[in-house]
């Protein structure tokens, strides 16, 4: 039976195999990607967004490279991170400093749970900087729910002039609440009332656990409306759940998606780009999993591949098995004049054997490019470094 369905599957996939061949650029490493084949489509493009798979230590890998290549190429001046508006504004910070321990505190409370003390995040950050340092400055925005309330209270101390006290003995509800309660009564400076309610705005949706993807959508609405980033080229780095550009099947929808229904103007502007793994290894936070799936210590690694049946298999994945090589980086434009992903759901739609393991599909009357115009296939990523 297995055998029937991949030889099915390849039968189909050669009706694909001609375009992608024509369509790939591939390296062992991302630096090694020219980035060519997408130079037209970000030249048209006002935001540009890239789906990671956090966990996967290539994935990490990608970000400092290609966002270099937008620097220096088309003068990218704003990264929106998957942070709130305090770490990002920290995370500004350190780029000026390279206080490394400030990095740290930044990271301490990701919403990126894998992140925190991963190696391999910490030296995106770095690489990042270094950018920052070479190829010119650039703004990190922060569109997340609040994260570290800590952070929040330094914040509004250093920028807002307010006088919370970092210590706290309290859990974060009850201090979300004090902060909303002190913030309310509070005078800031005129120059800054629309940061204020900006944060005020935050606070409450903590409070009242808002859905997150609404709360990334509105955040940002607010930055894109308060620094007239419309008129400009916008890099975003995201989980690739906030990058899809349409509803799935189940009826989820995606920052991106809900950004584009409500700035129409942009919508043909957004160019969203995502991962997917084939034989590689994924982290988890042991506690995570059933005691049979861990390894041992606090963090283990999993072996996970796109093609598998029992878990997730991606149709079409076997088609980008075909042309590519192990231990790759393969680029892949989706969103060909000519591209058969104009006309299909393959890539986009997935199926599992076993009631464990995750899968999405596409809506009715979407087709692949709906979603995103291009992929990233990585093969044989290592798991994340602690």
């Amino acid at each position: 039976m297995f055998s029937l369905f991949k030889a099915r599957e390849h039968l189909k996939g050669n009706n694909f195999v001609s375009y992608l061949d024509r369509n790939i650029e591939s390296s062992p490493n991302p630096e090694g990607l020219s980035f060519e084949i997408m130079t037209e489509d970000i030249q048209k493009s006002k935001l540009i967004l890239v789906g990671e798979i956090h966990g996967f230590q290539d994935a990490t890998k990608f970000d400092p490279v290609f966002f270099s290549f937008l620097r220096k190429k088309f003068n990218i001046k704003h990264f929106l991170v998957e942070m709130d508006f305090a770490q990002a504004h920290y995370l500004n910070v350190y780029n000026r400093t390279g206080n490394e321990q400030l990095l740290e505190e930044v990271l301490s409370k990701w919403v990126v749970r894998i992140g925190r003390e991963s190696v391999d995040y910490k030296n995106k950050f770095k690489k990042l900087r270094q950018i920052y340092l070479s190829d010119g400055e650039f703004t990190y925005f922060g569109n997340n729910n609040i994260s570290d309330i800590h952070l929040v209270k330094r914040f509004s101390n250093e920028v807002l002039n307010q006088t919370f006290s970092l210590e706290s003995k309290e859990n974060d509800s009850i201090q979300l609440i004090e902060t909303q309660e002190k913030f309310i009564k509070s005078q800031v400076p005129t120059n800054l009332n629309w940061l204020a309610d900006y944060v005020l705005k935050n606070i409450e949706y903590s409070i009242t656990e808002k859905n997150r993807e609404e709360i990334l959508t509105e955040n940002l609405i607010a930055l894109y409306d308060r620094y007239n980033l419309s008129n400009e080229k916008v890099y975003g780095s995201y989980g690739l759940g906030h990058t899809v550009l349409a509803p799935f099947e189940s009826g989820y929808k995606s920052m991106a998606a809900r950004f584009a229904e409500i700035k129409p103007d942009l919508k043909d502007e957004i160019l969203s780009t995502n991962f997917v793994f084939l034989d590689s290894k994924m982290s988890f936070h042991s506690n995570a999993l059933p005691g049979f799936m861990q390894d041992e210590g606090e963090y283990t690694n999993l072996s996970v591949s796109y093609d598998n049946i029992f878990m997730s298999y991606l149709f079409g994945i076997d088609d980008l098995r075909r042309i590519t090589d192990e231990k790759s980086f393969n680029l892949i434009k989706l969103n060909g004049i000519d591209s058969p992903y104009n006309h299909s759901k393959r890539l986009s739609s997935m199926f599992k054997i076993l009631p464990f393991g995750q899968v999405v599909n596409a809506g009715e009357n979407n087709v692949t490019s709906d979603y995103y115009d291009y992929l990233i296939l990585v093969r044989n990523s290592e798991g994340l470094r602690f």
